[in-house]
């Protein structure tokens, strides 16, 4: 018998179910179809990209979404908008210049931080920092990296 709401969480759990197994059991066919039709459609499929590419977003509007599809996936609190993220020329931690990078995100990058990432990108919790800041800070604590920066300078003494 058909949910009475299809919208409701139940019927979208039954029918993620569903196309699971369906998708399980003809996965060959499913990938033999998908790759025949880019080699047909290669043409299109390529004009697109170009056109996806040349829509440039802000770098502000590209964090952003970025941070939101974050928080929705790790259940975090959300609440800023475009106008919340200001990107400064230097990265306030490291000093280097941040640049828009495209494709995958470079050291340079302007990267969204969670000043205490358990409150969530919210106001007053958030700033740009590079990429590279954004990856040494990632999940250290302060004491940790207090650690590593007294292991680092015994290392350099000893050099």
């Amino acid at each position: 018998m058909p949910y009475a709401d299809p919208q409701s969480a139940a019927a979208k759990a039954s029918n993620k179910r569903r196309a699971a197994k369906t998708y399980k059991k003809n996965r060959e066919k499913i990938i033999a179809r998908t790759l025949e039709y880019n080699k047909k459609h290669m043409e299109r499929i390529k004009k697109n990209a170009v056109i996806r590419r040349s829509k440039k977003l802000p770098i502000e509007q590209v964090l952003y979404n970025n941070a939101k599809m974050r928080a929705k996936a790790r259940g975090v609190p959300f609440d800023i908008s475009v106008c919340d993220i200001v990107v400064p020329k230097f990265c306030p931690c490291l000093g280097i210049e941040l640049m828009v990078s495209t494709g995958s995100a470079k050291s340079n990058s302007p990267s969204l931080d969670r000043r205490i990432p358990h409150l969530g990108y919210v106001r007053g919790n958030i700033c740009v920092i590079s990429h590279k800041a954004n990856t040494i800070k990632n999940d250290a604590t302060l004491g940790e990296l207090k650690g590593v920066i007294s292991w680092l300078e015994t290392l350099a003494e000893s050099a």
